[in-house]
Formats: C-alpha cells, structure tokens, sequence
C-alpha cells in the first residue's frame, strides 16, 4: 500500500507535469477606455472575446488608492455580446465632502469572468490591478478635446479593411484561368463589401465567346456573410453573392451569381479561404463581330489568402 504522503507528491507532480488547457477554449478579455473623473460615476467597460460563448456572468471590482477592500458590481452584458458595462456611483468611489474633499490620486480594478457554474474562467489584474489615475472636470474635458482630435476610432462600427489575392478557375469563359486580386470593407461584425479586380489569358475559348484579345480583365462586385464573426472564430462559412463583368478586349460579358465557401484563419492577420459557385452571364454583350448577346452559364472554384482584419483570438 502506498503511504499517504508519497500519494499526495504523486499527485501534485501530475498536476505539474500535465499541460494546463486554460487557453484552450480562447476566452480573452480587457479593459476598455477608463477615466476617473472626481465627483462624477465611474463607468468601467470589459471587452470579452468569447467564440464559444460560455462566460455568463462578468463581475468588476475598484478601490482606491491606500484601500484594501474592494467594491464589487455585476457587470451587464451589451446587446453586441462583447462589452459589459459596470458603473460605480459617484457615492462609492470619492470621498465625503464633495471634491474639495481630499481625494484619491488614483483608484484600481479588476474584473472576474464566471461560467455557467460560477467557476472562474479568467482574472484581469489579480496580480497587477488596471490603475487610472483620478482627474478633475477640466482635466477630463481637456483630456477629451485632445483625444477626440487625434485618437483612431476602435469601435465596432468602425471600416475594417482586408486584402486578398489568389487564383480562379472558371468554365464558361475565355479565361479559365486567372489570378486575382481583391479589398475588402467591413461593413458589420459578419458582412463585408468587396471588390475584386482578375486577369488571366484566353485559351480554349467556348463557341460562342470565339471574339475578343489575348487577355481577360475582370471585375467582380460582392456581398460577403460570414455565418459567424471570422474574428472571433478559426473557421468561419460565408456566401457571397457578386455581379462580375469580363472583359474581353475588346469584348464584354457581364453577369451575376454567388459564391459559397469557408475560411480558415492561419493566424490573427493571415487566412485562407476556398470557394465555389456560378453565375449566369450575358456573352457578347458588346461584341467586335457583332454577335448578337446570348444568356448562359458559368462556374468557378476560388483559393485565395486574406489579410488583415482584426486582430482578436480565434476559437474553433
């Protein structure tokens, strides 16, 4: 029988040794934008990037500056999903006696993330707690002038762009192949508008696309849904309908249809992506022989690399 003590070092060595999973579900959190203003609420805000939207409750705690005790809320989670909002009333933070009262030179938080079963998921700044330094009125305004004139916005409302480039094969053209290139503009969370510009030399042209230069110069129009946020998520499916129009020199076929794929994220800035779909095209809608404009098909299959977007953790 193994004695107790040698079970317990047993025990705590498997423990040491074993890979801790407490990044695996990509939870990260942080502090948004703070400011302490004396005699005024102190609203803190937790930005939660959450793909496997298991946190249920967020609780933020502040003291002051010398104190030992904190002062903890339940945060409320905003219709976006992302943010939790807490406020401190003015009462709870500063001292009695109005801000003419000695008042903290700063004051510090913390924030809890809990699952479903109370567990703690995560901890901001139990080892180090987030310090905000306390302003006046005039220093905060003055404080608001400056960054209002020079700060980014990093809202979720603001235009994320993205870069693409890749290959294209296609039925129904006089370019079956092509390389393209593309940008991409975030218009919400899951939908962008994108603009792709392609080019790919003629061979083994359809009966009915005989005329036209050694070249094809395309463009596409499009309308991406993401079935989720790519951001938030290591795959991520998306649908994508578009108007294109190829460009025969001379020669032009417009035509609309959809794509359909997914994109997988290789890292926070780079992904790759794999597509298929069709279209119904007017050949010869202008023509050098003066063929009369006919309505038919064409497909495509896509394999491209995107870049940028945000930067934010992934989860399968």
């Amino acid at each position: 029988m193994v004695p107790a003590r040698w079970t317990r070092w047993v025990a705590l060595t498997v423990v040491l040794v074993t890979p801790q999973v407490a990044s695996a579900d990509g939870i990260s959190a942080r502090f948004g934008d703070l400011v302490a203003t004396v005699g005024e609420d102190v609203v803190a805000r937790v930005e939660v990037v959450d793909g496997r939207r298991i946190t249920q409750r967020v609780a933020i705690e502040l003291r002051r500056a010398g104190e030992t005790t904190w002062r903890r809320l339940e945060a409320e989670q905003q219709p976006d999903a992302k943010w939790w909002v807490g406020t401190f009333t003015s009462t709870t933070v500063w001292r009695e006696g109005g801000i003419r009262a000695p008042q903290p030179e700063y004051v510090e938080l913390r924030a809890f993330l809990f699952g479903a079963r109370g567990g703690v998921l995560l901890v901001i700044g139990e080892i180090e707690p987030l310090r905000v330094e306390t302003m006046t009125a005039p220093e905060t305004e003055a404080r608001e002038r400056a960054l209002s004139r020079y700060s980014v916005d990093t809202s979720d409302d603001q235009l994320t762009l993205t870069g693409y480039v890749g290959t294209e094969g296609r039925a129904g053209s006089s370019a079956r192949a092509r390389a393209f290139i593309g940008v991409g503009g975030s218009i919400a969370q899951s939908l962008e508008l994108l603009v792709y510009v392609g080019i790919g030399p003629s061979f083994a042209r359809p009966t009915i696309l005989e005329g036209g230069g050694p070249l094809v110069l395309a463009f596409d129009l499009a309308l991406r849904f993401f079935a989720r946020p790519p951001q938030d998520y290591t795959w991520s499916p998306f649908v994508e309908p578009f108007a294109t129009v190829d460009l025969r020199l001379p020669g032009v076929d417009p035509g609309g249809g959809a794509r359909a794929g997914i994109l997988y994220r290789l890292s926070s800035e780079i992904a790759a992506e794999l597509s298929i779909g069709g279209a119904v095209m007017v050949f010869n809608a202008s023509d050098p022989d003066g063929r009369e404009p006919e309505v038919g098909a064409s497909g495509m299959l896509r394999l491209a690399i995107r870049f940028g977007g945000d930067e934010e953790t992934a989860t399968p």
